[in-house]
């Protein structure tokens, strides 16, 4: 009897892992070539897969491009969540704002590839983050998850804008900008 040595290693990736691999390989080739160029067998092939297995995960290039969005409303939460452990809500609101304008400056270049999608995500943190501080009493405002959407739709446009408008965008000077509109969206002053 001879001992056939067992292959330790899965012979297939998990199924989150493989769609994982397909976004990144679309990111890549949507930021160099653009959406409307890439082809699904150049997702495929970047990716390492069948054609197939493409169509387990979506349905079409427009479906990538929305679970994209997803994935990087899902980043741009993840940076938000460590400066919103300050100890005042204020300081909350504010760590939020730096983060997202920092995020967005470093990003513009797959949120304008990707477009809209995956805020609600965002929207629900902020609008908590802004609730909390009025249970606090630090403001009033009359809906938080409103105003939570307001100012992060306010945020990308000064974002975009800031981009359009000067050569070397100062980051600093931007994050201040955001962070006097968010404080006054919530009523208060600098």
């Amino acid at each position: 009897m001879v001992d056939v040595p067992s292959d330790p290693r899965p012979r297939t990736k998990p199924a989150e892992t493989r769609r994982d691999e397909l976004l990144t390989a679309a990111e890549a080739l949507f930021l160099s070539q653009g959406v409307e160029a890439t082809r699904i067998d150049q997702i495929t092939d970047a990716a390492g897969v069948a054609k197939g297995t493409f169509y387990l995960h979506f349905t079409s290039k427009e479906a990538v491009r929305a679970a994209m969005a997803e994935r990087l409303a899902e980043r741009h939460r993840a940076a938000t969540r460590l400066p919103t452990m300050a100890e005042t809500w204020t300081g909350r609101l504010l760590g939020w704002t730096e983060a997202s304008v920092g995020f967005c400056l470093d990003t513009a270049r797959l949120r304008d590839v990707v477009g809209p999608g995956g805020e609600t995500v965002l929207v629900d943190d902020l609008g908590h983050l802004i609730a909390n501080g009025m249970q606090a009493g630090l403001w009033t405002v009359d809906d938080a998850r409103a105003t939570a959407a307001f100012i992060l739709g306010g945020l990308r446009l000064t974002v975009d804008q800031a981009r359009a408008e000067e050569k070397h965008v100062i980051r600093s000077r931007l994050i201040r900008r955001v962070q006097r509109l968010a404080l006054r969206a919530v009523g208060l002053d600098d």
